[in-house]
């Protein structure tokens, strides 16, 4: 028949059996959280002890309560090794030099009170009945032997079990975590009391319940409840964590930015959804390349130097231009911006940042540079025409209307010799000022009135070309040498006879004392765009390196005595350009020149 006073330790070791169980279910699934497990245990070797206790509220016998002292000295070394355990796996302390020697002696405890049955655990032969008077009435009774030397060690050790757990608690709160210092000052206090009873109330220094099961319960419950706070704030902040990823997430991959990590070499660890609108690669395709795989050899080479530098001294890259390649090949303009991030010792680890496509912005940059540039040319040209009209159209004016007055005098005089020749000057001077407003006019009309462009081989576009200089050629005795090799081109053919004709009349004009002057037309490989190069070269006197870009200016003349009224190479210059290509000389002088020039 259970006594009345047996009730409450077994209600005690219902409430430790369930916490022990909340606990070791809690580490199944924290198994990073060892102190669920080590807490657990204890709980279980405090149930344990408190059904032996209601075995000796029960027993009726010295013997009967010999065998339930033996099994609670037992659980109370099991319960000091794994709460040992437990405190440093909460507190995360580092000095266990003292653990171990304390984990050893009550391993060593519970092993010999299990297995011992002799005096060296108790002395089942001297009496220790005790006799305890309760409130209500009620009166316990513990049929108990006399501790042996074993036992009485194991009584004193929970002294320096109390040591140990106050310097714990010194050293934790001095960490700065009060959160978990508080709660072991309270177990220091309740245990102590317990042991502090328990050790008198054995020694007989007084008469009075055994009260370690009421302090370990109470312990119990508080370090349940401060590892339930632990619990709960881990799953509050695992959730805000994952509402925080998820609206980093959402904002990455919504965002028109490509978001990337790097580790300290460069190489990516994560790459956003937006890489594949970017370059055209799946995220996992970049992951494990660096920037530097996604460029051109020589921008690549640019940039790593620029990375090196900054990551040498963890200095954050703050809108780095640079040009990658797509996967298809193409060149897109990138702004690469990036903050470091350190290991806890300050080591750099890597980089995060973003990079912006900026190709369409840089082309309206450079539209906008070109456009003020195709304006300071043309304010240049308009000066040029002003120039031109004022003088050049002027002078043949004055002409005219000088041997006009001449002309009327000779004619009235009757000498028809000098009446020829001064309406020859006339005829002349009229012919340069047509041809002069023809070109203006054609000069005009370049890039406003286009005919359909078509492919045409390059060689029929010489070969008209050829025909309509044909005279001036054969006049100055020039051979015209054309390669075989000329390819397909597509544009404005009408136009393009032009530039070609306009080339060989430039390279006609400066041929100067040449013996035997000689012009070749051929194709000379691709450009770094994969153009066509084009080009017509002469023998002739060529060109002060000075002067190269000069010489396509409206109305630029070298030599002020030469032929011609120095629109040509500007006609050419507008014409290539209309076809997306450019045109450029070299030449050096006395050593001829060559214009090259790309369709």
């Amino acid at each position: 028949m259970m006594l009345a006073q047996s009730i409450p330790p077994i209600v005690m070791a219902g409430i430790a059996f369930y916490v022990a169980l909340y606990q070791l279910l809690i580490y199944v699934r924290r198994r990073d959280h060892r102190e669920h497990l080590t807490f657990g245990l204890s709980c279980l070797a405090v149930g344990l002890y408190d059904v032996f206790c209601a075995g000796l509220y029960n027993a009726t016998s010295m013997v009967e309560g010999a065998r339930w002292q033996r099994a609670q000295f037992g659980a109370l070394a099991v319960v000091a090794l794994t709460f040992l355990w437990f405190m440093v796996d909460y507190t995360g302390y580092k000095g266990r030099r003292t653990l171990y020697g304390l984990s050893v002696c009550y391993a060593a405890f519970a092993v010999i009170q299990a297995v011992d049955r002799s005096d060296l655990t108790l002395l089942v032969d001297v009496p220790a009945v005790k006799h305890v008077q309760l409130p209500l009435g009620l009166e316990i009774t513990y049929q108990e032997v006399a501790p042996g030397i074993v036992t009485h060690v194991q009584s004193l050790l929970p002294l320096a079990v109390l040591a140990y757990i106050l310097r714990v608690a010194v050293t934790t709160s001095r960490s700065g975590r009060r959160d978990q210092a508080v709660p072991l000052f309270a177990a220091l206090a309740l245990f102590g009391g317990g042991v502090l009873n328990d050790t008198l109330v054995s020694s007989g220094v007084y008469r009075f319940a055994y009260l370690i099961e009421y302090s370990y319960l109470a312990m119990i419950l508080l370090m349940a409840y401060s590892l339930s706070n632990t619990v709960v704030e881990a799953a509050i902040a695992k959730e805000a964590l994952r509402a925080s990823e998820e609206r980093f997430r959402s904002l990455v991959e919504t965002s028109s930015d490509w978001v990337w990590e790097a580790d300290r070499r460069g190489v990516y660890t994560y790459a956003s959804p937006r890489v594949g609108g970017l370059l055209g690669y799946e995220p996992q395709e970049v992951v494990g390349k660096t920037p530097f795989d996604l460029m051109p050899p020589d921008e690549a080479a640019r940039v790593r130097a620029v990375f090196d530098e900054m990551a040498s001294s963890s200095r954050p890259l703050e809108k780095l231009e640079n040009v990658a390649r797509r996967k298809d090949g193409q060149i897109v303009v990138l702004e690469t911006s990036g903050a470091p991030f350190f290991d806890a010792s300050g080591g750099l680890l890597g980089y995060r940042g973003v990079d912006r496509d900026i190709t369409e912005r840089k082309q309206v940059e450079a539209e906008r540079e070109a456009l003020i540039g195709e304006l300071e040319r043309r304010n240049a040209e308009l000066e040029r025409f002003t120039y031109t009209v004022s003088h050049d159209l002027k002078a043949p004016l004055v002409t005219i209307s000088g041997f006009l007055g001449y002309l009327k005098k000779d004619a009235l005089a009757g000498n028809t010799e000098r009446v020829e020749k001064g309406i020859q000057r006339i005829v002349q001077a009229t012919e340069k000022m047509q041809r002069l407003l023809r070109e203006l006019l054609e000069l005009s009309r370049i890039g406003r009135v286009k005919n359909p462009s078509h492919a045409v081989m390059f060689a029929d576009i010489v070969e008209d070309a050829l025909r309509l200089a044909h005279g001036r050629l054969e006049a100055r005795g020039v051979r015209v040498e054309v390669t075989p090799d000329l390819p397909l081109v597509h544009g404005d053919r009408a136009r393009l006879v032009e530039v070609v004709q306009n080339l060989l009349d430039n390279a006609c004009n400066f041929m100067g004392d040449q013996a035997a002057p000689r012009i070749t037309i051929g194709q000379q490989g691709l450009d770094g765009e994969g153009k066509r190069v084009l080009f017509v070269r002469d023998n002739g006197v060529g060109i002060d390196p000075r002067h190269h870009d000069r010489v396509f200016g409206l109305f630029e003349k070298l030599d002020p005595h030469s032929e011609g009224t120095g629109i040509g190479l500007a006609l050419v210059k507008r014409i290539v350009e209309v076809h997306g290509g450019r045109v450029w000389v070299e030449s050096e002088r006395g050593r001829g020149a060559t214009f090259f020039f790309t369709i």
